[in-house]
């Protein structure tokens, strides 16, 4: 970057505009040529009926049968084939030249016993490429007779070794008792078993035929495939080492200008200490930034594998729909502020599929004119600086050029891999633990609180409409030590009209206590009973309306409440409840420690059951007032 800002500096002084102008054009004929060669790609593709990236077998038995009028091969493709089968899924153009070549091979043995040459048929190498399902039996050889008075029913042959076979003997007695046209060989690879159907076509050809027109198919369509594919590929390398020169450009113009303004501006040293105090730094953040106010906001992580691109989001929604996609959900990246002074924007290129997203606005504007589309703002940039999100870049890929990472060592294990470090991209916020504590019910017994003095502690008040045995006497030792508490209802509802009830006796419960940590509504199905009675209860519809209905009963009686659950039934059952706050059941290794992991938006994070159901805070205490 540095080599770049004194190229750019030295350049400025012959003329700044004549470069951005001249990046400006290379971008855009970069893209021209890119479109044209893509646009050349879809042509062949679709005169050439290319599946997926795929020339198949069946392509090439459409092309021969309509070179030859082959009526019977395309009458069968009209009825049976179009609109009916997947010819994606069709044999590879090498099988059929593999089959072919059987054929040949069991055409010398004929030649060598006096046989008649067996010919080759479209129709049935058409039926062969998606075999009929129903077993079909040899039959004794036709007659004269019986073959001008009907067309014999097509047979398999069937030999326990490779074709040519080097026991001739029994090959022969079979070779020689069919007549008719062979349509190629079919293999088992697991028992060694191949087979030769055998029946007859009014139009068949010799195998010279099918591999003369086969060698000349594939100089031609083959070929002019995968050149098109080539110039796509080089095409795509040029754009894109276009748009990094231009962001290259655009950013040693950023800097220069920001160097030209230092320039004119009073020096530090003129005019006080040259070393800036902490006070000073303190001085200089940004007086509106709401980052250390804000809510966190769990970035989500993406993997696509075919194309090798990750995505990142806000949404959840955008996430999971993703997912059912075939995405591969990665889990929390980091963790971003819900506002602040420093959007990051997010960018689609329609032609690659690839997404981009920066920082920097100069970035973004010199991106949309080259035909990249601004999608808004993905999310936001820690204004404190906190936890750094590298960037790095792939010059060797067309998609999924850049990745985003919290992580160091995944920086620089890229870096060892071939990607540039492109430094920091933005930052997030760190999950900064408050305070530790523990949640306890009647299964442990009295506990000596007094060593959790400095703590919080979460009680089970109950279940369903039962008391917890543990309940008072916990609650009068938190409150006689000074700990901060809150309580949970470990529900059994199946329905809202139960869930109001756990509410109401909820309620009735807290007549004898006074927590501070929040009321939480324990939704989980640890023992299995809820599915027991009621197989649909994973219904994400039914268990989000008794959560609402819990909570708001129990908000609207003056409580702070929330919602405990695992990551998974937040992410696959509990929707619509935002408004509630989580209290998070994600174990790490479960070693009894603390591992340093994200809170996805929630306030309390249950991260072990060892020795007990241990949590840690992310919030202050007075975020449940």
């Amino acid at each position: 970057m540095r080599k770049l800002i004194r190229l750019f500096l030295a350049l400025c002084l012959m003329g700044a505009t004549t470069m951005t102008v001249a990046a400006e054009d290379t971008t855009a004929d970069a893209l021209a040529k890119l479109n044209t060669a893509k646009e050349n790609l879809e042509t062949i593709k679709k005169e050439n009926a290319v599946y997926g990236n795929t020339i198949t077998a069946w392509d090439f038995i459409v092309y021969h049968a309509t070179q030859h009028n082959d009526q019977n091969a395309l009458n069968y493709i009209n009825t049976n084939y179009k609109n009916t089968l997947d010819p994606e899924n069709d044999e590879l153009l090498e099988d059929l030249q593999n089959s072919i070549q059987y054929i040949s091979d069991v055409n010398e043995l004929r030649k060598n016993q006096n046989l008649e040459q067996w010919n080759v048929s479209d129709l049935f190498l058409l039926e062969e490429s998606h075999p009929i399902q129903t077993s079909v039996t040899a039959s004794p050889a036709p007659t004269a007779a019986s073959s001008a008075a009907a067309t014999p029913v097509p047979t398999y042959l069937e030999f326990a070794e490779a074709i040519p076979s080097q026991k001739l003997d029994t090959l022969s007695v079979n070779l020689s008792t069919k007549i008719g046209t062979s349509i190629g060989i079919v293999s088992d690879d697991i028992n060694k078993q191949y087979k030769i159907k055998v029946g007859t076509d009014t139009t068949s050809y010799t195998i010279a035929d099918y591999q003369v027109e086969l060698s000349a198919f594939i100089n031609t369509t083959v070929t002019a495939y995968s050149n098109a594919l080539t110039a796509v590929d080089t095409a795509q390398k040029a754009y894109d080492a276009a748009v990094a020169q231009k962001a290259a450009d655009d950013a040693a113009k950023e800097a220069a200008e920001k160097a030209a303004a230092q320039q004119t501006a009073v020096p530090l040293a003129a005019s006080s200490s040259a070393v800036i105090t902490s006070a000073a730094r303190l001085q200089n953040l940004p007086t509106t930034s709401t980052s250390n106010l804000a809510k966190p906001i769990p970035m989500h992580r993406l993997y696509n594998r075919s194309s090798g691109e990750h995505f990142y989001t806000a949404s959840l929604n955008e996430n999971d729909w993703l997912a059912s996609l075939g995405w591969v959900a990665e889990g929390i990246g980091w963790t971003a502020p819900s506002s602040s002074n420093s959007p990051v924007y997010r960018l689609y290129n329609p032609y690659s599929g690839d997404h981009h997203y920066t920082l920097s606005a100069t970035e973004r504007d010199s991106l949309v004119p080259i035909g990249w589309i601004y999608e808004g703002i993905g999310w936001y940039s820690d204004d404190l600086n906190t936890v750094p999100i590298y960037r790095q870049f792939n010059p060797n890929e067309q998609v999924g050029t850049h990745n985003y990472t919290e992580s160091l060592k995944e920086n620089d294990w890229l870096v060892t891999l071939g990607w540039r470090a492109e430094g920091v991209g933005w930052y997030g916020m760190a999950d900064t633990v408050t305070a530790q504590g523990i949640d306890i019910s009647e299964f442990n017994g009295d506990i000596d609180l007094t060593q959790y003095q400095n703590s919080f502690v979460i009680i089970r008040a109950g279940w369903w409409t039962n008391m917890d045995q543990k309940f008072l006497r916990n609650v009068q030792e938190c409150e006689r030590l000074g700990i901060p508490y809150g309580i949970y209802l470990y529900s059994y509802a199946l329905d809202t009209a139960e869930a109001a009830t756990e509410a109401n006796y909820t309620l009735e419960l807290l007549k004898q206590c006074h927590p501070t940590v929040g009321v939480w509504f324990d939704m989980e199905d640890a023992d299995g009973w809820k599915e027991r009675q009621n197989p649909n209860f994973t219904d994400g519809s039914l268990i989000s309306q008794i959560c609402q209905t819990y909570c708001s009963t129990v908000k609207n009686a003056g409580y702070h409440v929330g919602i405990y659950a695992s990551y998974s039934w937040f992410k696959n059952y509990i929707t619509g409840c935002d408004q509630y706050d989580k209290w998070l059941a994600f174990w790490s290794y479960n070693d009894g420690s603390f591992t340093d992991m994200h809170s996805y938006g929630a306030p309390l994070h249950q991260f072990t059951s060892t020795p007990l159901d241990r949590d840690v805070m992310y919030v202050d205490i007075s975020h449940f007032k």
